[in-house]
């Protein structure tokens, strides 16, 4: 009799004890409703501030790839494609920086910074000609852009295109007087005229 007791407990202890374990693994591995949002939205975000981290220290093929970690959810995605477009123009990814930056610019068809961007890359990856006219064209949409108006004339001389430059430079006296990149800009020219 006390060993079919001590049998029974055993069983019963087994069974108990297996119940307790299930449920507590039918727990764990099911989220409550609306958990899995909340823990996808708080992963985004975390990846978003490592992708920070590794750009802050310059790193930035790994900022890219957490960037894009980032890009699932709605609220970082514009943030997160323009970070990666920023990481891959210090990476000298000129085609890839392009298409994002494009595809931001469809949806903020205006923002110069973006505009600016584009012919920042263009100019970087060689092609003078459309740089210089995507400048000309910033350059009279916000001629109170000191930057613009630097760009330009930096692109024009690049291309030997110096009559242009010069116009832009003159045009950069006027706005800007005081500004520090002025004699650069002249010395610069008058060298070239003098190596002609």
């Amino acid at each position: 009799m006390m060993k079919s007791l001590k049998k029974s407990i055993k069983i019963n202890f087994f069974l108990a004890a297996s119940s307790v374990f299930l449920f507590s693994s039918c727990v764990s591995f099911s989220l409550i409703p609306g958990e899995r949002e909340v823990i996808e939205k708080n992963l985004a975000s975390e990846y978003f501030q490592i992708a920070k981290g590794y750009k802050d220290l310059k790193n930035y093929s790994k900022a890219k790839e957490y960037y894009e970690k980032a890009l699932g959810d709605s609220r970082f995605h514009d943030a997160a494609l323009y970070e990666i477009a920023v990481c891959d123009v210090n990476l000298k990814n000129w085609e890839q920086a392009r298409k994002s930056f494009e595809e931001l610019l469809v949806k903020d068809e205006n923002n110069q910074n973006l505009k600016m961007s584009l012919a920042y890359i263009d100019a970087k990856r060689g092609d003078l000609e459309t740089a210089s006219k995507e400048y000309m064209e910033l350059v009279e949409k916000y001629p109170q852009d000191a930057d613009c108006i630097k760009n330009c004339i930096t692109v024009l001389i690049s291309k030997k295109d110096y009559e242009l430059a010069e116009k832009y430079l003159s045009s950069m006296k006027e706005k800007f007087p005081k500004d520090e990149s002025l004699a650069k800009f002249e010395k610069k020219l008058e060298e070239l005229k003098e190596s002609k």
